[in-house]
């Protein structure tokens, strides 16, 4: 805890707050993966390397993923044996991906993940268009609805 507090008191309290705060909104709100905003916001606001920063990012993703899951425990069923082979598989791919890492120079790693977010972002714009036109449509429907009946 102490190094928490000296953490956020060298980044400035209130903005390591804010960057916290306004991640997990980020992430509650649209369900994006922690990762995808805390690792550019340790880059941008808390001034770490791209390293450092994903790395930090695995940390606060597993300590804030164990916290979730204690609140879920007995309120809903989870499928054990799907959760057990997926981070399975998961942690061989974040491993070779940790390895693969040691050979790409962090300015590279950092281009690439600025594409792969475009390419999320694209993805995520794509899916909520669609539902929209799927509201608009209703809305349409509902105004004809409306207009006979008048």
């Amino acid at each position: 805890m102490t190094w928490l507090i000296g953490h956020l008191i060298g980044i400035g309290i209130s903005l390591g707050l804010t960057e916290g705060i306004g991640v997990g909104v980020l992430t509650g709100l649209v369900g994006v993966g922690g990762g995808f905003a805390i690792v550019p916001a340790l880059v941008l606001l808390g001034n770490l390397s791209m390293s450092e920063a994903v790395a930090t990012s695995l940390a606060i993703i597993a300590l804030n993923s164990g916290a979730g899951l204690l609140g879920y425990i007995g309120q809903v069923s989870i499928d054990w044996q799907l959760a057990v082979s997926f981070t399975f598989a998961a942690a061989v791919g974040s491993s070779i991906g940790t390895y693969l890492s040691k050979f790409i120079p962090a300015e590279r790693l950092q281009k690439w993940f600025g594409y792969f977010l475009i390419v999320v972002a694209t993805f995520v714009l794509i899916q909520n268009r669609q539902a929209f036109e799927k509201v608009k449509f209703q809305a349409v429907n509902l105004q004809q609805s409306i207009a006979k009946s008048n």
